[in-house]
């Protein structure tokens, strides 16, 4: 297990072969870095625990379940989506087998199964908002940025759900996302265009970032788009966007969906199914250049 993000004295962890995102969700704690959704390797449904803790309370929600964990007297972990193998007071740590990850009706058509995992006050542990904010130093200690980077990619796999896209300078390159930005020294990650927000993730301090607005602009300018900055942490940019469809060969699309430690781009359709692309063809993602 790798350590990614610690928040109020909690340190979270992923398996080397999961994917991840703080801000590929359209739900209130992605959008203020209180939030990680943590995702098996596609097909896998085994719920890995990403923290240490004991198990607090396990509550069965509308086809979903909520569990919480006590980290200690003052704080807790909440984690959703998964079908708990677990009683409460049992003693967890990461890398621990939890249970099973489930389809929730939280998510989208073209949601992967993943557990959201938050930090929060163990007085307040069932809220949307109300998580701590997390700090990626973790993640940034880690980072490999790619420079050799291009924006053609091969179709890997077409599926109703999503289309998966590789590109040659993202396999085996363990902490980077498929979009490289050589400018911030850092990768993108989030939901383009579908979900009106995301993140880069970068290398450049705090400092330099507050002076870099201070001095320039609020502004990042895409190849298509324009996106607000809507606050900065140590390491992350967060920026809102028009959503949008993408036009990709000339057909529509819904978005790009971009993670932490995923050799793929997912290329979303507009509707289930609904694409020309086949497998094995090349295309260009040249939108977000």
């Amino acid at each position: 297990m790798i350590q990614i993000a610690e928040s109020n004295g909690v340190k979270i962890y992923v398996n080397k072969d999961n994917f991840f995102s703080f801000t590929n969700s359209p739900y209130y704690g992605h959008k203020k870095l209180s939030a990680i959704d943590i995702y098996p390797p596609r097909g896998c449904r085994e719920a890995l625990s990403p923290i240490e803790g004991e198990t607090f309370l396990i509550k069965a929600l509308k086809e979903d379940y909520v569990i919480i964990i006590k980290v200690d007297e003052e704080t807790c972990v909440k984690i959703l989506h998964v079908k708990p193998k677990l009683k409460i007071g049992d003693k967890i740590y990461p890398g621990d087998f939890i249970g099973e990850v489930i389809w929730s009706p939280f998510f989208n058509f073209w949601t992967d199964h993943h557990l959201h995992v938050e930090v929060r006050p163990i007085k307040d542990p069932l809220r949307a908002r109300g998580g701590y904010k997390l700090n990626i130093s973790p993640l940034l200690a880690k980072m490999k940025i790619n420079e050799n980077f291009n924006n053609f990619f091969k179709v890997e796999e077409v599926n109703k759900k999503y289309i998966l896209l590789s590109n040659q300078y993202t396999k085996n390159s363990f902490f980077n996302s498929s979009f490289s930005i050589k400018a911030f020294e850092g990768c993108l990650e989030g939901g383009f265009l579908h979900y009106g927000h995301g993140a880069l993730i970068t290398l450049k301090t705090l400092n330099f970032l507050n002076g870099l607005l201070k001095n320039q602009t609020s502004e990042l300018t895409f190849n298509s788009f324009k996106a607000v900055i809507d606050y900065i942490e140590e390491g992350y940019i967060h920026f809102n966007f028009e959503k949008k469809t993408l036009l990709i060969n000339k057909e529509k699309y819904k978005g790009l969906s971009v993670y932490f430690n995923d050799k793929f781009l997912k290329l979303i359709p507009v509707k289930p199914g609904e694409t020309k692309i086949k497998e094995g063809e090349e295309i260009a993602i040249p939108f977000i250049f």
